[in-house]
């Protein structure tokens, strides 16, 4: 099977070409700067951005109107993951096998840097949206996606509630991860002018793959030696069955795009499909 990286090279380099564009253009203290490069830098494989664009090519041709809503959410992304290091936090130094940005500067850059993704996703947004009904309704999505009852409601339920059953962490992991995962696609269907219906059949896709990505990070951490306190789904079933639950989300999200009548979905099923059989 052709995996992930092979699949979406092309439309990941726009992406990063355009990324680095635009921190370039950010006006910045030249110490933030280099954090924020440090912050994007560190690899991984750009899933929300480039769901954002597939979504999005569904129904539009020109990935250019849809790139910087693309850059934004990763921006996002980035932010949490630079706080979500932090001492105050989850405590990790390495991040993706490198220093996090606050042990390769410091713990205040840290949280500078990781306000200014987050502001600076958030303008980047809005100046690109100018009158367009269709780009300040993406520019909103983004933002509640990241907001209280969203990324950040995660992030609080992850330090501070007590995970007795599987239905909670299923809803920490809802907040956490698969608000993001829902906005990619759902800002990138808005973007390129989908059908209330079409954006329904979206969202149901962009929720299976979100469980399934979160399911598949859990097995990829099976083989570490976790922290007493570290909550997966494997606290709640066997990795077996997390397995079969896995496939069962795949599935379900292939059966979402399949019912996009018209569309050319060949893409997005094989990033789909490809994403069950990553490493990292």
């Amino acid at each position: 099977m052709t995996d992930y990286l092979t699949i979406t090279q092309k439309n990941r380099q726009l992406f990063e070409q355009a990324l680095q564009a635009s921190l370039k253009e950010m006006p910045m203290h030249p110490l933030l700067k280099r954090a924020l490069v440090y912050a994007v830098d560190g690899g991984g494989k750009r899933l929300r951005p480039v769901l954002l664009l597939e979504s999005y090519a569904l129904f539009a041709k020109d990935l250019d109107a849809a790139m910087p809503f693309a850059v934004s959410l990763e921006m996002i992304h980035n932010y949490s993951l630079v706080h979500d290091d932090l001492p105050a936090m989850d405590d990790d130094d390495y991040r993706r096998g490198r220093p996090s940005l606050h042990k390769e500067f410091d713990e205040a850059m840290g949280i500078l840097a990781g306000d200014a993704l987050l502001n600076g996703a958030l303008e980047l947004a809005m100046s690109a949206a100018q009158q367009d009904p269709n780009k300040w309704m993406a520019t909103q999505i983004l933002t509640r996606a990241a907001g209280t009852d969203g990324m950040l409601s995660g992030q609080i339920m992850d330090l501070y509630d007590r995970v007795e059953d599987l239905a909670h962490l299923l809803r920490l992991y809802e907040k956490k991860t698969g608000k993001l995962i829902l906005a990619a696609c759902e800002a990138g269907a808005v973007l390129g002018g989908a059908t209330e219906e079409e954006r329904a059949f979206l969202r149901d896709y962009a929720e299976h793959v979100g469980a399934a990505f979160q399911i598949q990070d859990d097995l990829l951490d099976a083989g570490q030696d976790l922290e007493a306190d570290n909550m997966t789904i494997l606290r709640f079933m066997t990795q077996e069955e997390a397995e079969e639950n896995m496939v069962s989300h795949t599935e379900k999200a292939l059966l979402a795009l399949s019912r996009l009548a018209g569309r050319n979905t060949d893409r997005l099923m094989q990033i789909t499909r490809s994403l069950m059989h990553r490493d990292v």
